[in-house]
């Protein structure tokens, strides 16, 4: 990936620990406790903002991103137990224009290289405990991980889309991308 001159240091001056990205400051807690470091996406999205002068209707912005070669991942973090849809669509959409006009990419590009995780606050009820044990056993024939809240629907955007739970994406992802 090549970024526009103009946009070149945009990304590292918006790193920060994965707790601070996940935090939900308005209830002053972080979804994941982990101090290795994403790209604050909301933080990209403020600062491209204003390099384009787009001062009152800032795009919205999934919360993170993460670069490592040719393994690109946004993430979003949700601390609710209700899921907006429309509102992850819209933060999907704005991301992917941003980065796209960042990095020059083309849509092929990003369906084929980029990838979406959405982290969820996991509640434990029983109607949950059931739904989960019925995609552990959908997962087991399926040999791929279930998504949840029709996160499946932005496959057409991008590469995979994986929907975890903190504990989850501690082990698919944080335990995976950030061996030494």
């Amino acid at each position: 990936m090549i970024t526009k001159q103009i946009y070149e240091n945009i990304l590292d001056e918006c790193i920060e620990t994965i707790y601070n990205c996940s935090m939900d400051s308005s209830h002053n807690t972080a979804l994941v406790d982990d101090n290795n470091k994403l790209i604050n996406f909301d933080k990209v999205t403020k600062k491209y903002s204003r390099q384009n002068s787009v001062i009152n209707n800032c795009p919205q912005s999934l919360d993170s991103l993460y670069i490592d070669g040719n393994v690109v991942f946004f993430i979003e973090f949700k601390n609710k137990k209700k899921i907006d849809k429309v509102d992850i669509k819209n933060k999907i959409y704005s991301s992917v224009y941003v980065l796209m006009d960042i990095y020059d990419l083309n849509t092929d590009f990003v369906r084929e290289n980029i990838q979406f995780i959405l982290v969820y606050k996991h509640v434990n009820d029983k109607k949950d405990e059931a739904y989960k044990q019925i995609a552990l056993h959908v997962q087991h024939y399926a040999q791929s991980s279930g998504t949840r809240f029709n996160m499946e629907e932005h496959k057409s955007i991008f590469k995979e889309v994986y929907t975890y739970t903190s504990d989850e994406f501690k082990n698919n992802f944080i335990d995976k991308y950030y061996t030494a």
